[in-house]
C-alpha cells in the first residue's frame, strides 16, 4: 500500500532513528517499500544509509547529486511502486501508530487523496510541544480558500499521498527553494478532498541553526506561491492582501524565536502595510513587542 520516501541530506546522526521509526510501524504490513535518497550528502550519510540496507528487503537507496529537497522526494516519487506514498525527513521520527492510523482513514473514505496529522516539534534542547494543524476534511467545500490563507501547517513527514493524485496534478516544483510543500497541498486540494487525522503522530525535528536561517528568502518564495495560485484559482485581492500579511507576520514570528527583533520588527511593517485590517486582527500585542524589544536594545547601553 505505502511506498515510504525518506530524503536524506547530512543526517547522518539522525538517519538510522529516523528508519528504525519506519520500520517499528504497527501496520509494517502494509510497507510495500522503504525507499532512501541521499541527496549528495557530503557527512557520513552515504555509508550509515549502506549498513541499513540489511535491515530489510523492502529497503533501497538512490543517489542524486545535490539539488534540494523537491528534487530529492520527485526521485523516490518516480521509483516507487506503491498506490500511496508516504514522506519522512532525514532528521524525523514517526510515531509507531502512523500509518496504521492514517490507513484507516483511507479504508474509511476511499475518495481522499492526502491524508496529513498532527505532530510534535521536538530536538537541540528544546521542550517537546504539539504541532497542531488546522484541520479540513472532504466535506469542507471552504477547504481551499482556508488552507490558502491560513495554511495548515501540512507538514511532510505527516502525509501520505496517492500516486494517482500526483499523476493528475504533477510533482513537487524543483524550481522552490521553499515552499514547495504548499505548492502542492493548494494543487490537491483545488482536485481532490484531503483528510487531517487529528493525532500526534511524527516528530519534526527543529534545529536552532536552521531557524535563523535567510527569513527573507523563505518570504519571498511563500509570496511565489501564494501569487502563483491567486491567480490561478481567482482569489480576490483583499484576501490576496490578507495572505501577504500573514507570510510576514510568519517571518516575524521566526525572527521572535531567534531573538531577531530588527528582522521582526521590519517584518511587521510590511504586514502592517500590505494589510493593516489583518495584521491587526492577527496580533498587535506580539508585533508591538517585536517592535520594541528593538527599539530598547538599540537605545538601552
Amino acid at each position: 500500500m505505502f511506498s515510504v520516501i525518506i530524503t536524506c541530506f547530512n543526517e547522518s546522526a539522525y538517519i538510522e532513528d529516523c528508519v528504525e521509526s519506519v520500520l517499528e510501524q504497527t501496520a509494517s504490513h502494509l510497507i510495500d517499500e522503504i525507499i532512501i535518497v541521499d541527496d549528495g550528502s557530503t557527512d557520513e550519510s552515504h555509508s550509515v544509509i549502506e549498513g541499513l540496507l540489511d535491515r530489510g528487503r523492502t529497503i533501497t537507496s538512490v543517489y542524486t547529486e545535490n539539488r534540494g529537497l523537491p528534487s530529492a522526494r520527485n526521485a523516490g516519487i518516480l521509483r516507487s511502486r506503491g498506490p500511496w506514498v508516504a514522506f519522512l525527513d532525514g532528521d524525523d521520527m514517526w510515531h509507531p501508530q502512523k500509518l496504521s492510523e492514517q490507513a484507516a482513514a483511507i479504508r474509511d473514505d476511499p475518495d481522499v487523496a492526502l491524508v496529513y496529522t498532527d505532530g510534535y516539534w521536538f530536538g537541540d534542547a528544546l521542550k517537546t510541544t504539539r504541532l497542531a494543524a488546522r484541520s479540513y476534511g472532504p466535506k469542507d467545500k471552504n477547504a481551499l480558500a482556508r488552507y490558502y490563507l491560513y495554511d495548515a501547517p501540512i507538514v511532510p513527514s505527516g502525509v501520505v499521498l496517492s500516486k494517482a493524485c500526483l499523476e493528475h496534478v504533477g510533482l513537487f516544483d524543483e524550481t522552490l527553494i521553499n515552499a514547495q510543500d504548499t505548492d502542492l497541498w493548494i494543487r490537491v486540494m483545488a482536485e481532490f478532498p484531503v483528510l487531517h487525522v487529528q493525532k500526534p503522530l511524527f516528530y519534526r525535528r527543529r534545529h536552532l541553526k536552521s531557524l535563523s536561517a535567510n527569513f527573507r528568502k523563505k518570504e519571498r518564495y511563500k509570496l511565489i506561491v501564494a501569487e502563483r495560485h491567486a491567480g490561478k484559482h481567482g482569489v480576490p485581492r483583499r484576501l490576496l492582501r490578507a495572505k501577504r500579511a500573514r507570510i510576514s507576520f510568519s517571518t516575524l514570528k521566526s525572527a521572535l524565536l531567534q531573538r531577531e527583533y530588527g528582522v521582526a520588527a521590519a517584518a511587521y511593517f510590511r504586514a502592517l502595510a500590505t494589510a493593516p485590517w489583518h495584521t491587526t486582527r492577527l496580533s498587535m500585542v506580539t508585533a508591538w513587542k517585536a517592535f520594541m524589544r528593538e527599539v530598547l536594545r538599540a537605545t538601552i547601553p
